[in-house]
Formats: structure tokens, sequence, C-alpha cells
């Protein structure tokens, strides 16, 4: 069996993951905010990379908090 901590995605699957834009992935990883890996030719991410950067990036505004 798979551990969670092993799953690996590769670019493609990442941005569908993140559900963001290739310029945005590119931007994670220059500024540090997110480590890929080259393996070959292509680059992949650990799923819980992914989701650490999920868990600790700051909540959207909230409709209810916006002054009209």
């Amino acid at each position: 069996m798979i551990n969670e901590d092993e799953v690996i995605l590769d670019f493609k699957e990442a941005r569908a993951f993140l559900r963001c834009s290739r310029q945005k992935l590119y931007t994670l990883m220059a500024s540090g905010a997110l480590k890929g890996y080259k393996v070959g030719k292509t680059r992949v991410f650990y799923k819980t990379d992914l989701k650490r950067l999920i868990e600790e990036s700051p909540p959207p505004p909230s409709v209810a908090n916006k002054k009209d």
C-alpha cells in the first residue's frame, strides 16, 4: 500500500490539484513556497507539499466581510 507521503504528482496533476494556472505554479516554486523536483525532464511534487501549501495559505476574503 502506498503511503500518502509518497504520492507524487506531475506538473499537470499538481495544477489540477491546486486549481491554478501554469504561471501561478511557477511563481510558487520561484518564491520557495512550493518545492518541485526534476525527474528526467519531468517536474514532480509530493502531494503532502501541495496539501501543506493549501493549509498554510490565508483564507479568501469572505463575501460577508466585504463592504459595499
